[in-house]
């Protein structure tokens, strides 16, 4: 083997070394900040929530219960999130648009599958004196996350091909 052919080998070899650990570092880079955004967008609905849930159970006004429906009404255009209140049998009293429309994330599949994190879901019962319980349900879509995301580590991974 020439000199020239083992430096050649060897600076491929070297480049496609990189370029693996870049692919690595961005995947899991990306899987991390779907995950933080995600969990942080559910804890954030929550929190703005649990002031009518708090006044709601301690009162038992049902009031504050419409209180409640309405809020999460207005949580229409929440991102990655489905917020909803569910009655004993499961019938929906209020959602948010995040729970009846599918979404699929504007990337490869592979890549979906690499990045989407487990599903985030909380779940909460309401029990209220006077009233029927009610069970609140807060669930995260990765899918926006996720195309921003394909859309970030697309450039990146193509500007270390070229």
């Amino acid at each position: 083997m020439s000199l020239r052919f083992r430096l050649n080998l060897f600076i491929t070899l070297l480049f496609l070394l990189v370029l693996v650990l870049g692919v690595v570092l961005v995947i899991h880079n990306t899987r991390r900040a779907v995950r933080d955004e995600l969990q942080s967008t559910a804890n954030l609905t929550l929190q703005l929530l649990g002031e009518t849930i708090t006044t709601l159970e301690a009162t038992g006004d049902t009031r504050d219960e419409q209180g409640l429906i309405a809020r999460v009404i207005s949580l229409g255009n929440t991102r990655h999130l489905c917020v909803g209140l569910y009655d004993e049998q499961g019938t929906p009293s209020a959602q948010s648009s995040g729970c009846t429309a599918t979404k699929t994330a504007a990337a490869p599949a592979w890549f979906r599958q690499v990045v989407s994190p487990l599903p985030i879901e909380f779940r909460r019962t309401l029990a209220v004196k006077g009233s029927r319980p009610l069970e609140i349900l807060v669930r995260a879509d990765p899918a926006d996350e996720i195309t921003e995301a394909w859309q970030d580590a697309s450039d990146l991974l193509n500007l270390m091909i070229v």
